[in-house]
């Protein structure tokens, strides 16, 4: 006789097995790609993760572009020369149409919020612009210290930081971060910050991170920690070099490119304990230039080497794992487009034991894989799914250890 608890057990394992069966689409296309600026060449290109294959020059970028941002649909090019906003449909890489600013506005860096507010740095004039992508016009333009360069956007504040670049004496300030409300677009706090500070991204416990650059000649890179709460920086992270991109990568490390002249550096510390893992000291040194540093999902970073035009897969740890691609001249920014996971083998937008199950039971049961897209069960990008990608699974998701790659199945 059925107690009303063996009821609701088998009542609820049909409802996951009804779960089981309906989360998992049919075959459908499986995108990852890079897109490249190449600020010499005024180029975009175009990296096939999955497949190895660049498609050179898909567009036709204006003078300088400098920094990239893309959605399912659209580019949005920071042109710095031009002094505009490029917009790319990346149906065709037409270009769709500009968002304009003033002459020697010098724009710099770039952060898209939601599918329509974009913020811009302007370099030459001192200030953060406010763009609206919809009707392609500046609706609002906020000065802020001298020569801004990177910003982020946390909630309803933008943050800025200044560089103090003295355009005559060839020397730097005292370096700042202005705080913007959104809703007003007013500056509603600043701060002293380290030597040179040239971007910034967010940690995962709230606090921001400024890489501050130094002055090239007596003073290194450091990294200052401002929390938000107090409104003070709270911390720094001595790092040596003379870094000026910083990037956060989905394990909670933040990495620092230090371009270099013909050798450029990359360094590693902890988001959360600030503890270092490469500095100055013991820098990872990919022989090239290190314009700029960006990530996949799978956490394999993306190096553009700017003086022999190759961009350059790394692992998780910085070791290279065995894969560049030829861009074009002068490769400066990156922006990653993906709808999948490597290793996400039954396409629930995570990678986990429960792939490593799934894995297992096709390598070694014959079972069908989940939505037939068997991409990204080939972790190894040899053609072939088998006990060789279960080793590199298992070792991901259990060790920690290793990278994913894409399948080469179509």
């Amino acid at each position: 006789m059925f107690t009303s608890n063996h009821r609701l057990f088998i009542l609820s394992s049909l409802v996951f097995i009804l779960t089981l069966l309906t989360a998992f689409p049919g075959a459908a296309e499986d995108i990852n790609e890079l897109y490249v600026i190449n600020a010499t060449a005024e180029t975009l290109d175009r990296i096939d993760l999955i497949s190895g294959v660049v498609d050179h020059d898909v567009a036709v970028l204006g003078l300088y572009p400098n920094r990239i941002f893309v959605n399912d649909t659209m580019a949005v090019v920071v042109n710095s020369g031009d002094a505009n906003l490029q917009l790319v449909n990346l149906s065709d890489y037409a270009t769709i149409g500009y968002i304009y600013f003033t002459e020697n506005d010098n724009p710099w860096d770039l952060v898209v919020v939601g599918d329509t507010a974009a913020y811009v740095s302007l370099f030459g004039s001192h200030e953060v612009a406010y763009c609206n992508l919809l009707t392609r016009t500046v609706e609002g333009r906020v000065a802020v210290g001298h020569h801004p360069e990177g910003l982020v956007v946390d909630g309803n504040t933008v943050y800025v930081v200044n560089t103090a670049f003295d355009d005559v004496e060839f020397q730097f300030g005292q370096g700042t971060m202005y705080l913007i409300d959104r809703a007003t677009f007013l500056v509603t706090d600043s701060v002293y910050t380290s030597r040179n500070p040239q971007a910034l991204t967010i940690a995962p416990d709230g606090t921001i991170h400024l890489v501050c650059t130094g002055n090239y000649v007596d003073e290194f890179g450091r990294v200052d920690i401002y929390d938000p709460q107090s409104g003070t920086i709270v911390d720094h992270v001595e790092i040596g070099g003379s870094p000026g991109i910083i990037y956060l990568d989905g394990s909670n490390t933040v990495w620092l490119a230090d371009w270099g002249w013909v050798s450029g550096y990359l360094y590693r510390y902890d988001a959360v304990t600030h503890t270092v893992l490469n500095d100055s000291a013991n820098p990872i040194s990919p022989g090239n230039e290190c314009a700029y540093i960006g990530s996949d999902l799978s956490n394999n970073m993306y190096v553009c080497h700017f003086n022999v035009d190759v961009v350059t897969e790394y692992d998780a740890d910085g070791v290279p794992t065995g894969r560049s691609f030829a861009v074009g001249d002068g490769p400066a920014a990156t922006a990653l487009w993906t709808n999948r996971l490597p290793g996400d083998v039954n396409n629930d937008l995570a990678v986990n034991p429960v792939d490593v199950v799934f894995l297992v039971n096709y390598v070694y049961k014959n079972y069908d894989l989940p939505g037939e897209r068997p991409s990204a069960a080939d972790v190894n990008h040899d053609c072939m799914i088998n006990p060789v990608d279960v080793v590199w699974l298992v070792n991901r998701v259990y060790k920690n250890t290793g990278f994913l790659l894409w399948g080469c199945f179509e």
